[in-house]
């Protein structure tokens, strides 16, 4: 394997409250960003060679978030990356990582993952939202008589196709990127 992550298991694990809504969505995110089950995506507790690492210092952020951007990146590079799992027993101390500081910067490496390894998934999913919003308005529009709920909504079509469009052109630039 390329690189090898402790997947963390076990009763101390899995935490409480916004924490378990906030690893479960981040988990599901990550897995959807590489196409490919990530089960433990913020474990620290990882096996890699420095050479392959260095090869992704030029774009991933540095600090808090680089392990998990580099397992990303791997993944979506094909490389071969393996979870074990690990059985997790209750931390001594406090935890560093603060909720919503650290998942806005999950938030921010998931989308720089995407746009840089698979840009048409994230403009897709971002047409795909305007679209269902215009969908939304032809169906209103059915039931409430306004000419202009079929004009937003004709807009909304034309922003998706836009959008998507966009979503084209990237993945064509990082194809050609890889030449």
């Amino acid at each position: 394997f390329d690189r090898v992550i402790a997947e963390r298991t076990g009763p101390n694990f899995r935490g409480r409250g916004l924490r378990v809504l906030a690893r479960s969505g981040l988990r599901w995110f990550a897995s959807f960003v590489v196409g490919r089950h990530v089960p433990d995506v913020n474990s620290g507790f990882r096996i890699f060679k420095k050479e392959d690492c260095l090869k992704y210092f030029g774009f991933l952020s540095p600090g808090f978030s680089f392990t998990t951007g580099l397992t990303l990146a791997m993944i979506s590079d094909a490389r071969a990356v393996a979870f074990a799992p690990t059985d997790y027993r209750k931390r001594v101390g406090q935890s560093k990582v603060r909720l919503f500081r650290d998942s806005l910067r999950m938030a921010q490496i998931l989308v720089q993952v995407i746009v840089r390894h698979n840009p048409i998934k994230l403009f897709l999913m971002l047409a795909g939202v305007v679209w269902a919003f215009a969908l939304l308005m032809l169906a209103v529009w059915a039931f409430v008589d306004l000419t202009a709920l079929v004009i937003v909504a004709a807009v909304g079509f034309l922003v998706g196709v836009q959008v998507f469009s966009l979503g084209l052109l990237a993945e064509a630039i990082r194809g050609w990127r890889k030449l």
